[in-house]
């Protein structure tokens, strides 16, 4: 229950932030600056709905915003180092070390990159991801739901199932591999030609590395449904014990 009250208050929180942005005009000033700015100024605007000072509502947004980030950075450190010790089997301090190290040392390689044009424009080799991270992101909620739904179904065998967390993970995985081939596949064609290119900016490539480990998800649940409903048969050794206990 609690889980599930969260998943809803994370969505309510989506849904204020890109009201945030939906209440300015194409051509206002507030939409100038940063993202966090900009995210700022609309909740500032909201807030002051409820007679709350416009720089209080301002500072605090900006607190939040950064409090999000830095809460997504922990989470994925801490979730990069236990994968990586459960594949590698590495126990300990050892294994929390180069757990850690390798967790934090991908996204500092990036980081320490000189600038790439994307695009026509130069910018730090770290933003050409940040597109790539509201959609993973996304796309990581709908395979939580889709592994969920498929354990509530097999012991359940409820029709609530498909209302309660189906449906979400439908429209989730749906929207979610929709803006990753949205932001995948152009680049492997010429905006000028139309041909087909090889890309050499590295998102592209990550971007079909997602897609095709959530094509790979999508076909694993449909297999352990498809199983769930045909049984394997009993084995001798069960039908002979069932009939000396007759």
């Amino acid at each position: 229950m609690i889980g599930y009250g969260t998943m809803l208050l994370e969505a309510m929180v989506a849904i204020v932030s890109l009201s945030c942005v939906m209440i300015w005009a194409s051509t206002s000033e507030n939409l100038k600056g940063s993202p966090s700015i900009i995210y700022a100024r609309g909740m500032g605007e909201f807030l002051s709905l409820l007679h709350i000072p416009p720089k209080l509502a301002i500072g605090f947004a900006l607190m939040a915003f950064v409090t999000f980030v830095y809460d997504t950075l922990d989470v994925c450190t801490r979730l990069g180092r236990y994968i990586i010790q459960e594949l590698t089997g590495l126990d300990g301090w050892g294994g929390r070390w180069l757990g850690t190290g390798l967790t934090a040392g991908v996204p500092l390689f990036f980081l320490l990159q000189p600038p790439m044009m994307v695009k026509g424009v130069e910018q730090p080799l770290y933003k050409t991801f940040w597109n790539l991270f509201g959609a993973s992101n996304q796309l990581l909620a709908a395979l939580t739901l889709l592994g969920v739904t498929v354990w509530l179904w097999q012991t359940r065998r409820q029709a609530w199932v498909w209302l309660v967390t189906g449906l979400p993970c439908v429209w989730m995985y749906v929207m979610s591999s929709w803006a990753l081939a949205a932001m995948t596949f152009p680049s492997f064609f010429s905006p000028e030609s139309g041909s087909f290119q090889i890309p050499k900016e590295p998102v592209p490539w990550i971007g079909i590395v997602l897609l095709a480990l959530a094509a790979l998800m999508l076909v694993e649940a449909y297999i352990a449904l498809v199983r769930r409903r045909h049984p394997p048969a009993p084995q001798p050794a069960t039908l002979a014990s069932q009939a000396a206990a007759s």
